[in-house]
């Protein structure tokens, strides 16, 4: 049966390692919940220790209202795929995905070769791969292999899914194609799925909600459009992102009821709204971190706009449809994605624009995003 998963203080080390280091989560029945975070950030100790691989040092684990924390691996019904697939070389694709069915974690179950055979097919079929079940998977591609890893964890009808960057290594295309196979899946299934990944865009295509991770800490959980919107703090905001915001210090001063955000570069005026409620926050202090995705810095090839920022074109990337710029405002890097059509390659003087409604406003100390 599909479960809920909650997670509480929850602590793991690998002797001065803190892999996980408090974490708090519930996960909801059927949900595909996504665990975004850099390489290191404690990813794969969270499945292991969910999946029951290896232990929890502190906290609890519960599937539903039943404390997992000395439940034994092959007692909690939970499918695992890993990037490398980790399908046996010497076995068949009907082997591979046959063999949770025969192996100890079906040792309450047992089954007869007749609905083994039967239940390889369901799935084969399922995913497309009936063509494939004499095949070995040196014999095979990298989508081919995954979804043999795929298939099995399907035959055995876990209660969860845990997906350990299960297509981080393929090529872009086919990790289009399979983001949208993998998320079809479950959504048909509607089996409770933890998917770990470090790509930001595979995060927000995928995850009904995303919980971004890093040093063994959660630093921010929620709706994919709510994290990108509204980041908890800087690094979310630079993480959550196919460019890194960009980021700059600045003080604010009012004068004459407008307010103005100040940079040895640069002088803005500030939305009214945004600057009023910015100024009561800040009350004496006045020293701020001013952010702006670079989809939200216009440019221009002449000064003929209220706000514009001279700035030094450095680089120019032509990706498709857009151009990515990088720019130096004085000292400071400032990236601007537009459309490909808006400039050409060889310019090196421009005018660029903030969107006023676009803002991100963080602690000069802290880093944290203020509700702005």
């Amino acid at each position: 049966m599909n479960v809920n998963i909650r997670v509480e203080n929850l602590f793991k080390f690998y002797e001065t390692v803190e892999a996980l280091s408090g974490i708090n989560l519930e996960i909801n029945q059927g949900e595909f919940f996504v665990l975004l975070g850099p390489s290191g950030a404690g990813k794969t100790s969270f499945i292991k220790v969910i999946a029951g691989v290896e232990g929890e040092d502190f906290g609890d684990i519960y599937f539903g209202n039943k404390l997992m924390n000395k439940i034994p691996a092959y007692q909690r019904n939970v499918a695992v795929t890993f990037e490398s697939y980790a399908l046996y070389a010497h076995l068949s694709v009907f082997d591979n995905m046959a063999f949770p069915l025969k192996g100890p974690l079906c040792k309450n179950k047992e089954y007869s070769p007749e609905q083994i055979d039967k239940i390889v097919h369901k799935w084969a079929k399922f995913l497309q791969i009936e063509q494939l079940l004499e095949r070995l998977p040196q014999e095979l591609s990298g989508g081919q292999k995954q979804r043999v890893a795929m298939g099995r964890m399907l035959v055995r009808e876990p209660n969860v899914f845990l997906m350990d960057e299960p297509i981080a290594h393929l090529d872009a295309k086919l990790r289009h194609i399979m983001r949208a196979e993998l998320k079809n899946i479950q959504r048909e299934l509607n089996i409770t799925t933890i998917y770990t990944t470090p790509d930001q865009l595979e995060a927000l295509s995928m995850g009904d909600r995303i919980a971004v991770i890093n040093e063994g800490k959660i630093f921010q959980v929620g709706k994919p459009g709510d994290i990108f919107d509204n980041p908890v703090d800087e690094w979310v905001a630079s993480f959550i992102s196919d460019i890194p915001m960009n980021i700059v210090s600045c003080h604010l001063e009012v004068e004459n009821g407008k307010y103005f955000a100040i940079n040895p570069y640069f002088r803005i005026t500030l939305p009214e709204k945004q600057g009023s409620k910015l100024s009561s926050i800040l009350k004496d202090n006045n020293k701020f971190d001013l952010g702006v995705r670079p989809n939200n810095v216009s440019i221009n090839t002449s000064e003929k706009k209220e706000n514009s920022i001279p700035a030094d074109v450095s680089i120019v990337e032509d990706v498709g449809r857009t151009k990515i710029f990088s720019l130096f405002v004085g000292d400071m890097e400032i990236f601007s994605k537009v459309l490909s059509t808006e400039f050409p390659d060889n310019i090196k003087k421009v005018w660029i624009k903030f969107d006023g409604e676009s803002l991100h406003y963080f602690n000069e100390k802290t880093k944290a995003r203020y509700a702005i």
